[in-house]
């Protein structure tokens, strides 16, 4: 066997700054994918609320944005009010217990939101938040 010599040298991949790119972008994706909400329409304008209590969503939670042109986005998907029974269904089967949470227009018609409203109730879900949008939202700490 032939030993290296002092002139030869090995070639090493330098494995640990490889590895901290990596550990970089898969924090930077968690992140990303934690941070970001793709069932919630940017295009809606939330009505204002003097005041009101600040709600987490859970992931298991069902958003139903109904836009301006009475157009029902199912968590960032186009739905027909007469498919959204069956898309209500399937998410109750996965989620029985989860919440749905309906985002509506300001200028959006009461009729609609009502429909809408009726639908789920004939699913089954018995809790819908109806957030509010505001310049200043307070959070009520009473008891």
């Amino acid at each position: 066997m032939r030993s290296l010599s002092q002139e030869e040298e090995s070639f090493d991949i330098p494995l640990t700054p490889l590895i901290d790119v990596v550990f970089l972008l898969l924090i930077f994706f968690l992140v990303v994918a934690n941070v970001s909400r793709p069932e919630i329409d940017q295009t809606i304008t939330l009505p204002a609320a003097g005041n009101g209590a600040k709600t987490e969503w859970a992931n298991s939670a069902i958003v139903l944005n109904l836009r301006r042109d009475e157009t029902l986005v199912v968590n960032g998907r186009v739905v027909a009010l007469a498919e959204l029974p069956r898309r209500l269904a399937e998410w109750r089967e996965k989620f029985p217990q989860g919440r749905a949470v309906m985002r509506g227009d300001a200028d959006t018609n009461y009729a609609q939101v009502m429909s809408v409203l009726s639908v789920c109730r004939a699913a089954g879900i018995e809790q819908v938040d109806l957030p509010a949008g505001s310049s200043e939202v307070k959070i009520n700490n009473s008891q």
